[in-house]
């Protein structure tokens, strides 16, 4: 997998090659976190899209159908509510075949049956056939331009509606590869005007910066969120993890998967319970879990865990579902926030083991030199520093940002990490 970012963001450019464990080091401010959100737009734009598509297409149809007669002051009788029972076998018969006006118009007609066409045509404006103008119009957008308007939104989600270059008016592109076929966004205006050689992927990725995101999982579910605005990544990971721990509360329904993912994943689960113990179960109702460790009276909100060891939280409920699939994609951002640098260390081993158990792609950032050479440490360990690369993110003299692959020279970056010590250490000598 090949990423390339072309101004987005204050990035200028950035080649980024993701076949195990990509690194991206650097200092606060130089674009690192950019590559990221970059990545996860454009995989996820494509991962399902196809349905997606279809999705879209099905509910604005059904929009139209039922703003014309539950919107008004006669959608609310019985006849009028099983009549929107249905509208999916209408859907499906305006899906498979191609209509004139006049042909829709009359099936329209049939669907909603005399006494409600009537009702509609004096109450809703162009009556039936406003209806039928307003579905052709949605079965007449190409799938091309629905897609451009669910990558754009996945964009801006992920920059706060600001995607292109901070410097300059220029348009900006990412370019993602995978497996030898690449799917280029052309973005102008914060907005992909075009999509060349578009494919839909089966994975999606997942995008982990914020552990405090398992605080959602304290009862109802979503409460402690409610008054904050989550970007694109942090509002599915939170279902992610919502969606995990219900599953898993099911016993048996998870059983089996338990059972399969143990059996390949020995070593790494091993890791993961040595530092996260406990486990998320449910307490008094459905909507309101948990946490809970061998010797525990009662229960810990998941908001009182500390910052540490809800990284590994968050890491464990997504193994345990099944949610981080054998060949997927997650992405990493400055992970080593909020731990301690042996905790930096075992961490690292994780995601070293993430790769090697389930040949995941991971692309990560940092500006650690302890997490940084750790991953260098564990991957040599674990027999897959050949699928790792590193990249040096730095701010030039123009004030954009630029990518320099580094994975023969990592001492580049650790120069560059460690200078803080080499200053503090002057300040240390100039004192004695």
């Amino acid at each position: 997998m090949k990423i390339n970012v072309k101004n987005i963001g204050r990035v200028a450019e950035a080649d980024v090659e993701i076949d195990g464990i990509a690194v991206v080091a650097g200092e606060n401010g130089t674009g690192k976190s950019t590559v990221g959100k970059a990545l996860y737009a454009a995989f996820n734009s494509m991962s399902d899209s196809e349905n997606k598509i279809d999705c879209m297409r099905r509910y604005s149809v059904e929009r139209a159908l039922r703003k014309a007669y539950i919107g008004g002051p006669f959608g609310s009788t019985p006849r009028h509510r099983r009549s929107a029972g249905r509208i999916s076998d209408f859907i499906d018969r305006v899906f498979s075949g191609k209509y004139t006006r006049d042909e829709l118009i009359d099936e329209i007609k049939d669907y909603y049956g005399k006494e409600i066409s009537r009702e509609i045509e004096s109450d809703f404006t162009n009556g039936v056939a406003g209806v039928a103008d307003q579905i052709i119009e949605i079965m007449d957008i190409s799938d091309d331009e629905a897609f451009r308007a669910i990558a754009t939104n996945r964009f801006r989600s992920e920059f706060n509606g600001q995607i292109n270059s901070v410097f300059d008016d220029e348009s900006g592109r990412v370019e993602l590869q995978i497996k030898g076929s690449s799917t280029l966004f052309s973005i102008a205006g914060d907005e992909v005007t075009e999509v060349c050689d578009r494919r839909t992927l089966r994975f999606r990725a997942h995008y982990l910066d914020d552990p405090f995101l398992i605080d959602s999982l304290a009862g109802p579910y979503g409460s402690a969120f409610r008054s904050r605005t989550l970007l694109g990544h942090q509002e599915e990971l939170r279902q992610d993890l919502i969606r995990s721990t219900i599953r898993n509360d099911d016993k048996e329904s998870s059983l089996f998967d338990e059972i399969a993912m143990e059996r390949h994943l020995n070593v790494l689960m091993e890791k993961v319970v040595s530092l996260c113990p406990g486990h998320f179960e449910k307490s008094g109702s459905r909507d309101h879990l948990i946490y809970l460790e061998g010797g525990f009276v009662r229960g810990l909100e998941p908001g009182n865990l500390s910052a540490g060891l809800k990284t590994f939280a968050i890491m464990k409920v997504l193994l345990k579902s099944g949610a981080l699939e054998a060949g997927g994609t997650i992405i990493l951002d400055e992970p080593e926030i909020h731990l301690h640098p042996a905790w930096q260390l075992a961490f690292a081993e994780i995601i070293v083991l993430l790769q090697k158990e389930l040949g995941m792609h991971v692309l990560m950032s940092t500006h650690s030199p302890y997490f940084l050479n750790a991953i260098e440490v564990y991957s040599k360990k674990y027999g897959i520093d050949g699928l790792c690369s590193y990249y040096l993110a730095e701010t030039c003299a123009d004030g954009r940002s630029r990518l320099t692959d580094i994975t023969r020279s990592t001492e580049v970056a650790y120069e560059k990490l460690a200078a803080p010590f080499d200053i503090l250490e002057r300040e240390e000598c100039g004192l004695e």
